[in-house]
Order: C-alpha cells, then sequence, then structure tokens
C-alpha cells in the first residue's frame, strides 16, 4: 500500500515519469478503496460484516445473561421473625398505603460474585416518605 501510493506519486507528475514508470514495469492503482490487491476495499467490507457478526453475538450473550440474573429478582420482604418490630410496622404501612410521596415497596440488590453466588446488600428494603416530612 505504502509503494502504490509511492508510485501514484511519482508516475503520475507529466508524461515523461509516466512513461518511465511504464517502461520499469511500475504499475499503481489511482483507486485505494479497490477490490483488488492493492486496494483495501475487500478488507473494508470483510471488516464491516465481521462487526455487524460480532455485535449480533454481544447482543444475544447480553440478552441471555440480563434473562438469567432477571430470573433471580423475586423479592420477598423481610422476615417478620428476624426483622426488628418498628421494621415490620414500616413495611405493613408502606404495603397498605400509596398517599406517601416516595414508596419504595421490597427493594432488593444483588451483587453477582461467579456463577449461581450471590450478595444481597439489601433484600426486600420498604419505606415511605409522607408528604412534609423531609
Amino acid at each position: 500500500m505504502f509503494y502504490n501510493y509511492n508510485y501514484n506519486d511519482l508516475c503520475t507528475v507529466d508524461a515523461e515519469s509516466y512513461q518511465s514508470c511504464e517502461d520499469s514495469g511500475y504499475s499503481y492503482y489511482s483507486n485505494y478503496m479497490a477490490w483488488g490487491d492493492p486496494g483495501v476495499g475487500k478488507i473494508i467490507v470483510v471488516m464491516f460484516f465481521a462487526g455487524v457478526v460480532y455485535w449480533i453475538i454481544l447482543a444475544i450473550i447480553e440478552s441471555i445473561s440480563s434473562k438469567m440474573s432477571a430470573s433471580g429478582r423475586t423479592a420477598e420482604g423481610p422476615s417478620k421473625t428476624d426483622t426488628e418490630p418498628d421494621v415490620v410496622a414500616e413495611a405493613d404501612r408502606v404495603m397498605r398505603t400509596n398517599s406517601d410521596l416516595v414508596i419504595a415497596r421490597n427493594l432488593v440488590k444483588v451483587y453477582r460474585k461467579g456463577l449461581g453466588k450471590t450478595q444481597y446488600a439489601v433484600n426486600g428494603l420498604s419505606f415511605g416518605i409522607p408528604k412534609g416530612e423531609c
């Protein structure tokens, strides 16, 4: 490709240099996007289709991954036997009311630690913020 560029510059200066290149057997392509060698047209087309194929593979992997992680997102709320009474009372109040300005019901935050291993940072957190409280 580099030599083609140099030959193109050298051989297209004038008619005498063109004839000299012809006599010496130098050949060059003026179209760098040519399909054949030394053009890059074929390479660009292959790279485009490879990019499309890789993007489709990535989309499939991401959709499978998101389905696998979404399957374990069901939270059952806090266990009433392990939780303090005021937390249980707030969770029950939030489940019954719709009058609070901010309502969060059964929030769950899960960190994945590899295949099949999960760590719950928050599991079943419920709270409400009534108007004028903050």
